[in-house]
């Protein structure tokens, strides 16, 4: 074992998944102290795995209720409410030029698209902060028209904890079911249409809710992937 292992590290020699990798960087945790839990338990054999060793830290700081005992719809739907809200006065506003909030809403009023289930998903279109004014514009229209969903939304360059990259902003295209897959794949094909050819990942609000993002090191996020 090296003296300051990766996290990638870590999850091979201590059998972790994605989910306990997770929760062991929100504690705070870094590789180092996790592969030493680990060394101690195979000294000490009486002590509880690593991976218990985790969730029950997790569980003392932030409790024992999870997604699945949630209403992940209700969830879902008060954090869209909100940051709705709270984007109201940006539509017209550049992403670029934006810095006071993280996202700007569009969305239509049509009648034509089904409500939103609690396995609802976006696409994410991952775009350069010099380019993503244009292509906001189009969704925007794409969305007035009734050619997508219901709502899109596009970050703006107040940066993002989230972020991998400051410069790469990110347009969500949601859909109201991720296993409405002709749903799924007709709004996929309209992006084509606007001039997105290259591959993108559809990403299901279940997994945003769980925290799963590319930065902490989580994998095979996507459902689709086209």
């Amino acid at each position: 074992m090296t003296k300051n292992p990766s996290w990638e590290e870590v999850k091979k020699w201590c059998r972790l998944n994605d989910d306990t990798i997770y929760k062991a960087k929100r504690l705070g945790m870094s590789p180092r102290t996790v592969r030493a839990n680990f060394s101690s338990i195979k000294q000490e054999k009486w002590k509880t795995s690593t991976k218990d060793w985790i969730e029950q830290l997790y569980e003392k700081r932030y409790g024992k209720k999870s997604l699945d005992e949630t209403n992940l719809k209700d969830r879902h739907d008060k954090i869209i409410r909100n940051q709705k809200q709270i984007s109201n006065g940006y539509s017209n506003k550049k992403p670029s030029m934006t810095k006071d909030i993280y996202w700007i809403y569009s969305s239509n009023n049509l009648d034509n698209y089904p409500d939103t289930t609690e396995r609802s998903g976006k696409w994410l279109i991952f775009e350069h902060i010099s380019t993503i004014d244009d292509l906001w514009i189009k969704i925007q229209k794409a969305l007035k028209e009734g050619k997508l969903g219901k709502i899109a939304k596009v970050s703006t360059e107040k940066p993002n904890p989230n972020a991998v990259k400051p410069d790469i902003k990110v347009i969500c295209v949601y859909t109201y079911d991720s296993d409405d897959e002709q749903d799924v794949m007709r709004i996929r094909k309209e992006l084509r249409s606007l001039g997105i050819t290259k591959k993108i990942s559809y990403k299901t609000d279940r997994a945003t809710l769980q925290g799963k993002y590319q930065k902490y090191g989580h994998q095979k996020i996507s459902k689709y992937y086209c």
